[in-house]
Order: structure tokens, then C-alpha cells, then sequence
């Protein structure tokens, strides 16, 4: 017996309607994958993400090295930075920013500001009395200093900030040369001002946040070649150093301009001949990468956690 028209129409579009939907279940089910999916990817995506982060910071920190080497070459084995390690203490108030005007003279020209244009963003204020040693080694590298010369005597000395990235210039005034730039840098992303300086600073390549807007500096601490290293009156061995200068305090904090120099714990000796237990990667100097009694200068980025002096920071020390 043949089946009525409509009745079969009905059976099929019930069979369409079942083919073509889902119940329920099968969307929760479908749900449940996809959220489980997310939770396995995106650690993963995030652990990808900070491994890339140390690993561009590494590189950068690579580049300044070399270019740091360049300089030295150039310069008979010096380390960048036009002032010396007592201009950069805040705390030492016996040095200023001041050179010879002529050559075995007095210190008699004192750092002034230029504000040539185009108008930095933000503008530069006041003067400059201090100078980091993290912003000196961008002195060195990039440049940004300027003189002027007569008849073999300085008669002006000033910082520009247009000029940063133009390459250093010597301060002998019998010899006012022009240097090309160490270092290639994109100064959108790869120097900033910090803390109200005029002065710009390298950053490390983690992306900025609540603390550090555009990047942690990479701080810069300088010895003199062959020096023993000591941070803050202490030797590489946690030891109390009793040299006199040059050989104490190569690696003073105090030249690390606020709030840096307070990130830094405190440095305590364990029973004696013991290391550093608040620097973890100075407990030991023997290591490779890690600081040797005779490190020439270090490069430092607080790394993951964010914090200067911790385990996880990413560090360059220039073993002669």
C-alpha cells in the first residue's frame, strides 16, 4: 500500500531537522574541548612569550657588549662613559660634570643643556648635575655630548639630546673628533628616560608595565681593566675589601640612579670567606657568566620577575 505523501514528507524533514542540529549534550561536550584546549594553550602560549622576551633581551645585551669591545679598542682599552665612576655617585658631592677647558687644566666647563630642536617629548627641565653610570654608557656609545673650540680651549660644553645616537665626540680640545655611534639602536623602543632624566637609557626588550613603562634599563656598572671586583666594599668572595681605591667599590649601587639602586637588597656576608648570599648569581664566581675577581664591567637586566639582584636576571660580565 503506497504511503501517503504528507506522511512521508514529515519523516524526512524530522531526519533533515536530527542531521542538521546538535542536543544539547553535544554542545557542552564540544564546549568542554574547546575551554579544555585553552587551558593547555595558553600556558604555553605565555611561557613562549616570556622565553621570547629573555631571549631578545639576551641579544641586546649581546650587542652592547660588543659594542662596548669596539669602544675599548678605539679608545686603548678605556670603557665607555665620558665621566669618570665618582662623577656618577649622587651621593659624592666632590665631583661635578665638569672638564678642562684646555688640555692639563682645571676642571672649569660644567655640563650645561641644549635644547636645540626639534623639542624633545618631554621636553628637557632644569640642569644636569649627575649622570648614571647606565646613562654614561649611552654617552659613550650613542653619543649626545657637544663642544665647542677655539684656538685649542673649550669654551662650550653641553648635552643635547638630538644629538644621542649621532656618536660620541672627544673632549680633548686639541682633538675635537667626531666618533660614528657603537651602537645601531630604534629609539622608540630600545632607549627611554626614566626616573625625569634628560638622559635617555637602554631597556631590555620585556614589554613595559606598572613599573618599568617602557622596559627596565639595562644598568651598567664599569670597572677599571684589571681592577678587582667589588660591589659596595665587598670583594667577588663576600670577603670585606681593604684595598684602597682604585680597588674598592668598582661596582658601587649608589651609581644607580633611584629607585634602582633601592631594588637592590642589601649585601651581607655569610661565616667568613662566604658569598653573597642576596645576589644569587654571584654565589658563585667561578662559573661561567657569572662574575670573575677581575670583571671589566657588568650588564644587568632584572629578567622575568621584574626585580634587580634576583636569580632570574640577565647578565653580560666583561672577563678580560
Amino acid at each position: 500500500m503506497p504511503i501517503p505523501q504528507s506522511r512521508c514528507r514529515c519523516r524526512s524533514d524530522r531526519q533533515a531537522n536530527h542531521i542538521g542540529g546538535f542536543t544539547l549534550v553535544e554542545l557542552l561536550v564540544v564546549i568542554g574541548i574547546i575551554a579544555l584546549l585553552i587551558g593547555i594553550t595558553l600556558p604555553m602560549v605565555s611561557k613562549l612569550r616570556k622565553a621570547a622576551y629573555v631571549a631578545n633581551t639576551q641579544q641586546m645585551i649581546t650587542r652592547i657588549a660588543a659594542a662596548i669591545d669596539r669602544y675599548a679598542q678605539d679608545f686603548h682599552g678605556a670603557y665607555p662613559g665620558p665621566f669618570r665612576n665618582e662623577q656618577c655617585d649622587p651621593a659624592d658631592t666632590s665631583f661635578t660634570l665638569a672638564i678642562a677647558s684646555t688640555v692639563g687644566g682645571p676642571p672649569d666647563r660644567t655640563l650645561g643643556v641644549m635644547n636645540t630642536p626639534p623639542t624633545p617629548d618631554p621636553p628637557l627641565t632644569g640642569s644636569i648635575t649627575k649622570v648614571s653610570s647606565t646613562e654614561n654608557l649611552v654617552l659613550g656609545l650613542l653619543g649626545g655630548l657637544r663642544i665647542t673650540v677655539t684656538a685649542s680651549t673649550i669654551q662650550s660644553f653641553g648635552y643635547d639630546y638630538n644629538s644621542v645616537g649621532n656618536g660620541p665626540v672627544s673632549l680633548n680640545p686639541l682633538n675635537p673628533k667626531q666618533y660614528p655611534p657603537y651602537l645601531e639602536v630604534d629609539r622608540r623602543t630600545e632607549l627611554a628616560r626614566v626616573n625625569g632624566s634628560n638622559i635617555p637609557v637602554l631597556t631590555d626588550r620585556f614589554p613595559g608595565d606598572d613599573q618599568f613603562p617602557s622596559g627596565a634599563p639595562i644598568l651598567y656598572l664599569r670597572a677599571k681593566p684589571g681592577a678587582p671586583a667589588v660591589i659596595d666594599g665587598f670583594d667577588a668572595n663576600g670577603g670585606t675589601s681593604t684595598g684602597g681605591p682604585p680597588n674598592t667599590n668598582q661596582y658601587n649601587m649608589s651609581h644607580i640612579h633611584t629607585p634602582y639602586a633601592a631594588q637592590w637588597p642589601v649585601p651581607t656576608v655569610t661565616p667568613p670567606g662566604g658569598k653573597f648570599p642576596d645576589y644569587e648569581y654571584l654565589a658563585n664566581p667561578s662559573l661561567t657568566g657569572t662574575p670573575q675577581k677581575k670583571d671589566a664591567y657588568i650588564l644587568i637586566s632584572p629578567g622575568k620577575d621584574r626585580k634587580y639582584g634576583t636569580g632570574d636576571d640577565i647578565c653580560n660580565f666583561g672577563n678580560p
